[in-house]
């Protein structure tokens, strides 16, 4: 039986505050989950079933919060466990394979990435038999809210999820900016010393994995002006470590030939055949195409973030048209000053 996805909220405000309670820095204990950071390369394809194109990519980073208790003598480096999956062209899976920093890049078909994405947001309780972890999903700003239209194209059952985190919204109330103006993940990443650099980018595993690291360097500032006490200040200080710790070397050539020579040398689906659309959970027609743009386009009418920033960049509009305004009328001035004087 197929179970209809519950209705996803994204923690719009005090997400700081919400953060901070998830890690123990709050009244209460450090929450029992697993952060998951998730990233899509090709989401529109897949919003639209894979109709224009069959390249996409998956990318999810974790960090379980019982390794935040018990790290002995544990490398910083091992606490987030990242995964990057390609569907799609020879070109899409090579650019996985070579830029992923964080191990093998798996080509899947386009049928096999739903069952990929449910194993990732349904992790099994290692201590408890039949028993799911609560997930707490962590995203990067609009560009991310595609990946939860993604994720109910995908999965039937989503109870395991216990909330997401934005981390631009979290980072924009953290450092009293603008509510309607996101912060890049790259910019995030420089602002907060993470070791990522501009090729990074734009691979899903990668922006997955930096993006949970985002999120625990906003937790490390969220105690910046208060005095920690013994615990807390041990968690701070591991949480930084786990952020900043160096990323694995790039891969040389000769490593990349000899990954892609371990997996399928050519694309799991035919692009020229008709996609299957009852392999998939939403079958999109363009009537419900048009209907979700209409009902995307209301939703972004009716928030105050967003309306907050088109009232910015018409404001920013206005204000580059006056001065340039203004700038030719005292071109003319002076035009006319200079031909009385002559």
């Amino acid at each position: 039986m197929e179970i209809e996805p519950r209705s996803l909220a994204v923690s719009k405000s005090n997400g700081v505050e919400v953060l901070r309670n998830l890690l123990g820095f709050g009244a209460g204990e450090m929450i029992d989950a697993i952060f998951v950071a998730i990233d899509f390369e090709g989401c529109q394809n897949i919003e639209n079933a894979f109709q224009t194109s069959i390249d996409s990519e998956f990318g999810v980073a974790y960090l379980d919060t019982r390794d935040l208790l018990h790290h002995e003598e544990k490398d910083p480096s091992s606490f987030i466990t990242t995964q990057e999956f390609a569907t799609g062209s020879n070109s899409r899976f090579d650019k996985a394979v070579k830029n992923f920093r964080f191990g093998v890049a798996e080509r899947v078909s386009i049928y096999d990435l739903g069952e990929k994405i449910r194993q990732c947001l349904n992790p099994q309780d290692a201590d408890i038999t039949n028993e799911k972890r609560k997930v707490i999903i962590v995203r990067h700003w609009r560009n991310e809210m595609r990946s939860v239209e993604a994720l109910r194209i995908f999965s039937h059952d989503l109870r395991c999820v216990h909330r997401i985190l934005d981390i631009s919204r979290t980072a924009n109330e953290l450092f009293e900016r603008p509510p309607g103006c996101p912060i890049g993940l790259t910019k995030l990443s420089s602002d907060l010393s993470l070791p990522f650099r501009g090729e990074d980018f734009h691979t899903a595993g990668n922006d997955a994995n930096c993006t949970l690291r985002v999120l625990l360097m906003l937790a490390v500032k969220s105690q910046e002006n208060i005095i920690p006490e013994g615990p807390q200040s041990k968690l701070v200080a591991l949480l930084r470590q786990i952020a900043q710790a160096p990323l694995p070397p790039t891969k040389s050539e000769e490593e990349v030939n000899r990954l892609l020579a371990m997996q399928p040398t050519e694309p799991l689906d035919d692009a020229a055949q008709p996609v299957d659309m009852s392999r998939f959970y939403v079958k999109l027609t363009k009537a419900s195409l048009r209907q979700r743009f209409t009902q995307r386009r209301q939703e972004k009418d009716n928030d105050p973030e967003e309306r907050a920033r088109r009232a910015a960049i018409r404001a920013n509009r206005d204000l580059k048209e006056d001065g340039e305004n203004f700038m030719g009328a005292l071109q003319q001035l002076e035009i006319r000053v200079s031909n009385a004087a002559s």
